[in-house]
């Protein structure tokens, strides 16, 4: 699914990474945990709107399948051909390579001003992984900045954790959060 539906770029950063390696692992998971929020959230707007959810769709389809695989059963009952297009239309740009910094900021902006105008009861499709996992343990004591190394965002590797570093840059944009995650915009100093 993911190499038939996404951008091309997205299939070239999982074959650069080790096959069956943990940022291989967390690759696919993202991929995964992409399709399956964004179909409940489709879901759920279909079931506000009426739609027919029981509707045939091609189960020889590798991302029906996927997510059938995924979900069980149960999404096998509500996935719908409208739900699947949707589905194949957001992952299309999937993995795209991040685009210039004017195109990031206006996004950035089209992003704060749509958030504004909308209404309270409407769905949100996120744009974003939920997939990011943390060890998270309580901290007792302060972090030491001196055994920390710095690192450039060009060396950082998509899906791995780069412990013990730390990125020295300028926000280009006010961080937000318009659901679950934080957005913004970050350059060093390549």
């Amino acid at each position: 699914a993911l190499r038939r539906y996404c951008h091309p770029a997205a299939t070239a950063d999982l074959d650069a990474l080790p096959r069956g390696g943990k940022s291989w692992k967390n690759f696919l998971e993202a991929f995964a945990m992409t399709c399956r929020d964004n179909s409940v959230q489709l879901v759920q707007q279909a079931m506000v709107k009426g739609e027919n959810l029981r509707a045939n769709v091609d189960r020889s389809c590798p991302l029906v399948q996927a997510m059938v695989h995924m979900g069980g059963r149960k999404m096998e009952t509500v996935l719908s051909e409208s739900i699947v297009g949707q589905i194949r239309t957001h992952l299309r740009s999937y993995g795209r390579p991040i685009p210039s910094k004017f195109e990031m900021l206006s996004e950035h902006y089209a992003r704060l001003n749509a958030l504004a105008a909308t209404a309270k009861d409407e769905y949100h499709t996120r744009t974003t992984s939920s997939c990011a996992r943390k060890n998270i343990g309580l901290r007792t004591a302060a972090v030491d900045w001196s055994t920390l190394r710095k690192v450039n965002i060009r060396d950082l590797k998509l899906y791995d954790s780069d412990d013990g570093t730390y990125i020295e840059g300028k926000l280009l944009v006010d961080p937000f959060t318009p659901m679950v995650g934080t957005t913004t915009i970050l350059e060093d100093c390549n």
